[in-house]
């Protein structure tokens, strides 16, 4: 524990003395710590310490801004609603800033830790917890329905813009130099386009967006299972963490990112593609949780663009890992030579089981539905 640190860490209005300091998480975007101090009562408290990636978030201003609108309403809305839902607390700096520039320009902010939490990466032994990630990210969505989005500046311009991000990867495969890669890639680029234009993969959501059809609403965009906080003992989803990417958007990004994450049989690291499946049960026991705290919010258009975004969101992914490579891996790196072509590869092959189940999918988002409402009208 440096010195460094205990004395960053004291910039902040925390309680009591430092006691220790322990690198915490393993997520790839922030260095996350945790620090737990001990007061004059012998009490103990626990936060969190995260450096901000300001290469990816340029801006720690706004994205703090950002942070606190959606905290702040959350709490609220939940105080009002009488809801257990727990809210990322933000710890503000001793002259009252929610976050801290050191003089090197690094960003340092602290938030409450969540007593009694844990992380998880895996629901395959428990699908519960998939019913669980889908009820908080659902009930996260009702307690913002009534925010206005515009308030909310883009962390990262045009993120879920499809139609851009198709322009980009066009423009990447003109301009490949890589000629090896090129050829490596020709096969995966040609059913990238191929699905494109077929399902109309790039423009189908934000040309519904641009137009009213799907309202704008406050998306997390990072629903992968652990940005959720469990409780250690019951299991119970108690809050959603790593709030960087809030900004406006379509639900239908968030419901789609968590089945891309979390219904794909295999890893998106993996290249045994002929065992990439689309896990129906754990679709069910996402939706059957999203519904239960979103469906009295959501339009019918809305609801009809939930698989959707789930099929959007993985042609994206890949498309993104397919750019990257034949840009010679300058955004997500690799692990080794055709690591962003074999991730291309698994989200293309995960995208075609999700289109041939796209019937089942729009079956069992009504079915989970009418089930709500029976129940529902029957209380």
């Amino acid at each position: 524990m440096s010195d460094n640190k205990i004395n960053l860490a004291n910039s902040f209005n925390i309680i009591g003395q430092v006691i220790s300091i322990e690198p915490c998480g393993n997520g790839r975007i922030n260095k996350t710590f945790k620090i737990e101090t001990i007061d004059n009562n012998n009490n103990k408290h626990e936060y969190i310490l995260q450096r901000i990636n300001t290469n990816l978030f340029t801006n720690p201003k706004l994205l703090m801004n950002n942070i606190e609108l959606v905290t702040d309403f959350v709490k609220e809305c939940a105080t009002k609603d009488g809801s257990d839902m727990d809210v990322l607390n933000i710890v503000k700096t001793n002259n009252g800033e929610n976050y801290l520039e050191d003089a090197d320009g690094n960003a340092y902010r602290v938030y409450d830790y969540i007593k009694n939490s844990k992380s998880v990466d895996s629901c395959a032994d428990n699908p519960a917890l998939f019913c669980e990630c889908g009820r908080i990210f659902g009930e996260f969505q009702n307690m913002l329905r009534d925010f206005d989005a515009s308030l909310l500046t883009e962390t990262i311009p045009d993120f879920h813009n499809t139609q851009k991000r198709y322009n980009t990867f066009i423009e990447a495969i003109k301009n490949c130099k890589n000629i090896e890669r090129f050829y490596k890639a020709k096969e995966t680029i040609k059913t990238y386009m191929q699905l494109a234009e077929k399902h109309h993969l790039p423009t189908i959501i934000t040309s519904k967006l641009r137009n009213g059809t799907l309202p704008l609403r406050v998306t997390h965009n990072d629903t992968k299972l652990n940005n959720v906080a469990f409780d250690r003992n019951s299991n119970r989803a108690l809050a959603v963490l790593d709030l960087d990417t809030v900004m406006p958007g379509a639900v239908c990004y968030d419901f789609g990112d968590a089945i891309r994450f979390g219904c794909n049989t295999e890893d998106e690291e993996s290249t045994d593609f002929d065992n990439i499946q689309f896990n129906e049960n754990l679709f069910r026991e996402y939706t059957k949780g999203y519904l239960s705290s979103a469906y009295n919010f959501l339009t019918d258009e809305e609801i009809e663009s939930l698989h959707k975004g789930a099929m959007v969101m993985t042609f994206e992914c890949g498309m993104r890992f397919l750019t990257d490579y034949l840009q010679d891996d300058v955004y997500f790196g690799a692990k080794y030579e055709d690591n962003n072509l074999n991730r291309a590869k698994n989200q293309v092959t995960y995208l075609q089981r999700l289109i041939e189940k796209e019937p089942t999918m729009l079956d069992i988002i009504h079915s989970e539905l009418n089930d709500i409402l029976e129940n529902s009208n029957n209380k």
